[in-house]
């Protein structure tokens, strides 16, 4: 049984039964891709400084290595605008 009134979801099993498919609520994954992540840095990235009434110069971003984030298209977008990325 799934429950939950947290926005998190719970199941009950007695502990030596096993795990079985109605107690597993599959996820669906975003679907974010290196081109939909360059869109997201050209469109709305340097905005966030305006906003915020920062600068560019002294900071420096931090990723993983997840490869949507090590893309070419991403490393140019980063070098040709002089954002530091961390390694």
């Amino acid at each position: 049984m799934i429950f939950g009134s947290d926005r998190h979801q719970y199941y009950w099993k007695r502990p030596k039964d096993p795990l079985r498919s109605p107690h597993v609520k599959l996820t669906d994954k975003w679907g974010l891709d290196s081109e939909l992540y360059c869109q997201i840095l050209i469109k709305d990235f340097l905005k966030i400084f305006s906003y915020y009434d920062l600068e560019v110069d002294g900071i420096g971003f931090q990723q993983d290595n997840d490869p949507k984030h090590t893309s070419n298209c991403v490393k140019d977008w980063f070098f040709n605008n002089s954002v530091e990325v961390l390694d």
